[in-house]
Formats: structure tokens, C-alpha cells, sequence
């Protein structure tokens, strides 16, 4: 969902024809576009790893799910790989509210690609505070599958 919403937001940012193709693109957007701003913000947080999104419950139940099977070293690497890419994740995050103000105007944004962006944060948000819905869903479906 993280994903998702991340690449609608950068679709979103596009211009004219043109794609948010830089981190330099989201300089100053915070400023102009403090909305859009927040979602992207949500969702790269949620991709480190961030408690109270879905990414950080993905994370959680990867790496406990590892340790009860006694695979340390892969926890190790993997707790590692979480904390380059948290400086990777971050940076777009800074350069929105810390760079400088933009000067272009932001294009147009369609109604439904905006819609699936809201729908994204609420769901990232929504199931990292509560995750067992997920899990729940999840159950039933393998009880379809193998009954």
C-alpha cells in the first residue's frame, strides 16, 4: 500500500507530460503542497519501518517470524537493511520540508488518482494501529484455500 501510494503521489507531482523523475522535484513541496506532502511523508515512513504504519507490522512479524525459526543472521542483515534504507527513505522527506520554497506551480491533480492516494494513507495508518484485521482476513482465506 506504501508503494502504491508513493508512486501515485509522484504520478500526482508529474507535470505536463513530464514525470517527478528527481528527488530535486519534491524540493520545497511542503510549502506548496502540504497535503500531498504528508501522504508521501506517510508512506516513506511506513517503507522504513516506522511504528504505527504497516510497514513497521510487515517488518515486525518478518523479523519475529525469523528469530522463532532461529535465523539470527538473516535478522541481523535484514535489521541492517532497514537501517541504510531509512537514510535512502528519508532523504525525499527532508528535501520537502526543509528545501527551498518552489517557484512552479503544481499541476492539476485528477479527483480519483487523489482519492486512491487518501485511500492508501488511511489503509497504511489504519492497519499499522490495527493490525490483527489484516491477519484475521488473511486466516479466512487460507481456511477457503485449504478446506
Amino acid at each position: 500500500m506504501a508503494t502504491i501510494g508513493a508512486f501515485g503521489v509522484v504520478i500526482a507531482l508529474g507535470r505536463r507530460g513530464e514525470e517527478a523523475e528527481e528527488i530535486t522535484d519534491l524540493t520545497g513541496l511542503a510549502s506548496k503542497h502540504p497535503i500531498m506532502s504528508l501522504c508521501l511523508t506517510i508512506f516513506l515512513f511506513s517503507m522504513t519501518g516506522f511504528p504505527l504504519t504497516v510497514g513497521f507490522v510487515g517488518k515486525f512479524f518478518l523479523f519475529s517470524s525469523a528469530i522463532e525459526a532461529g535465523l539470527y543472521s538473516l535478522v541481523v542483515v535484514g535489521v541492517l537493511n532497514s537501517a541504510v534504507s531509512a537514510y535512502y527513505y528519508l532523504g525525499p522527506v527532508i528535501k520537502m520540508y526543509f528545501g527551498s520554497d518552489r517557484e512552479d506551480s503544481l499541476p492539476e491533480m485528477s479527483y480519483s488518482l487523489l482519492i486512491g492516494i487518501f485511500i492508501c494513507v488511511f489503509l497504511v495508518i489504519y492497519l499499522g494501529v490495527q493490525p490483527s484485521d489484516i491477519f484475521l482476513m488473511a486466516k479466512e482465506s487460507v481456511r477457503e484455500l485449504v478446506f
